[in-house]
């Protein structure tokens, strides 16, 4: 058998005039096959040159008993995924009736096998070839996940995958809802425009987005989904799953598709660990196949420093970007997008900007801060005014950054001191 992936559909090399094909699946393009097959039976989907005539599954060995088939989601929440491991139908295609089979099996030795073959059933059927990287393409192009936000998530049990998805909401976060200097700006601007035209410009790009903690570097990531919502699927991931090739394997079924991994350096910082240099290698083979691709590349670190200089480096990115703290100069149009309270507003004078600026704040922490005085001003139990806000400016820097002056202190209690 030869072995078709997601990446990567060819002519099996047989006679054009053979009646039989047969071909060895990744896991997803079989899935994603056997969804389409499903689809086209029940004529939710339409086409002049293939027709599905009869859809059954098959029960596994020694019975092979026919029955319908089940259907089910597995995260993409549609329920339109086909769970059967074994099904067949009798299709039309160009002219000529073929018998299409999904199967899946484990070799005690070789590990777990899904294949589709097809063979034709008239002397017109010469195509099978054909009739199966159809399938293929459909499948993929009908898939329950094309176009959507998913989450990477550990599978729940053990077999030839070891990933779920699942489709996800995000939060309605725009570019204009970000504040980013104006070099950084119009590179993220370029890398959604790559997204939105890529079927004219056909130029995936790899970002790498490097700033400390709360400078809003996945909030701009979920702001670029957003932006290109309904033009590629985004996949998030983060750097502490080593589940990287089943990652990439599943982002190869979508053109375009954006894989976006939170905190990349705890995946390939350190080469001279043993983990770290395997998934390194793994990770540099991902990004030096994408050529001519339609995958797309967004991670995050605290610290480009990290990162292996070998992950680093031009042509294996286009482009790090140093996502800095807010600019005091942007502090009040933050604040403003935070809240729809003009009293609160009101309350950020000159002398709470001073403050935030002389503690050299980030957007984050003045998010925070305009979350509890929305909570203080709707409870209305405490005045509110300069100097309760510049109490709470105090109180938060000390809670979130300040060191206990005792570091030898206990934390917790005993068990004697809890009776």
């Amino acid at each position: 058998m030869r072995k078709f992936s997601a990446e990567k559909m060819q002519d099996s090399g047989l006679s054009s005039q053979s009646s039989y094909q047969e071909m060895d699946l990744d896991h997803f393009p079989w899935l994603f096959a056997k969804a389409f097959v499903n689809k086209a039976f029940r004529e939710e989907v339409l086409g002049p040159e293939f027709r599905v005539l009869r859809l059954l599954a098959r029960d596994t060995e020694p019975s092979y008993r026919l029955k319908p088939v089940t259907l089910g989601d597995t995260g993409s929440g549609n329920g339109s995924l086909v769970m059967n491991d074994n099904i067949e139908a009798t299709v039309f295609f160009h002219g000529a009736t073929y018998e299409v089979v999904f199967t899946r099996f484990e070799h005690h030795a070789a590990g777990v096998f899904c294949v589709a073959s097809a063979l034709g059933l008239d002397e017109d059927a010469k195509k099978p070839t054909a009739l199966l990287q159809y399938i293929l393409r459909q499948g993929f192009e009908h898939s329950p996940y094309k176009n959507k936000f998913l989450m990477v998530k550990p599978a729940k049990e053990r077999g030839q995958v070891n990933i779920d998805i699942e489709v996800c909401d995000l939060e309605k976060t725009g570019l204009n809802d970000v504040f980013l200097s104006g070099a950084v700006s119009e590179s993220i601007r370029l890398f959604v425009d790559c997204i939105v035209r890529f079927d004219e410009l056909r130029t995936p790009l790899r970002y790498l987005l490097s700033g400390k903690p709360g400078t809003a570097k996945t909030k701009t990531i979920r702001a670029i989904a957003n932006e290109a919502q309904g033009k590629a699927t985004f996949i998030f991931a983060n750097g502490s799953d080593d589940r990287i090739d089943a990652v990439f394997e599943f982002a190869k079924c979508f053109s375009p598709v954006v894989v976006c991994i939170d905190d990349i350096d705890l995946l390939v910082g350190n080469r001279w660990r043993d983990s770290e240099r395997i998934a390194l290698g793994k990770f540099l083979q991902h990004l030096d196949g994408f050529l001519g691709s339609g995958i797309f590349v967004l991670t995050t670190t605290n610290d480009k420093r990290l990162v292996d200089i070998a992950a680093s480096r031009p042509g294996r990115f286009d482009m790090i970007l140093d996502l800095s703290p807010i600019d005091s100069n942007d502090y009040l149009k933050l604040i403003s997008s935070k809240t729809n309270s003009q009293a609160l507003i009101a309350l950020f004078d000159e002398v709470v900007v001073d403050v935030l600026e002389a503690r050299k704040v980030n957007g984050a922490f003045i998010s925070t801060l305009i979350k509890h005085l929305e909570v203080v001003e709707r409870l209305g139990e405490k005045p509110l005014d300069t100097d309760y806000v510049l109490h709470m400016i105090a109180r938060m820097d000390a809670g979130f950054y300040k060191q206990p002056e005792d570091e030898k202190e206990k934390i917790g209690f005993t068990s004697a001191e809890m009776s």
